[in-house]
């Protein structure tokens, strides 16, 4: 639904990474496609762990960039 998420309205529309290197979010993003692709038990709920750990890395570099200049989530960097 993300419209009404607040998490969602304090990001910038547009958010560009680059996926190299061996980042927790460039992993992250190469253990989702791992899974995806395979076909092994429990497969969706790996998908679904490993997509918590890509947004909170994505969230991390968001903070350590100083992307969010106001809001909730800017008051998340404030010591």
């Amino acid at each position: 639904s993300g419209g009404h998420s607040p998490l969602l309205q304090a990001l910038p529309f547009c958010l560009n990474y680059e996926l190299t290197g061996d980042g927790l979010l460039a992993q992250s993003a190469f253990w989702i496609f791992e899974e995806a692709f395979k076909d092994a038990s429990g497969k969706h709920l790996m998908i679904d762990r490993l997509c918590d750990v890509f947004l909170i890395s994505v969230l991390r570099k968001v903070l350590e960039e100083g992307a969010i200049k106001t809001g909730m989530m800017a008051g998340l960097t404030h010591p």
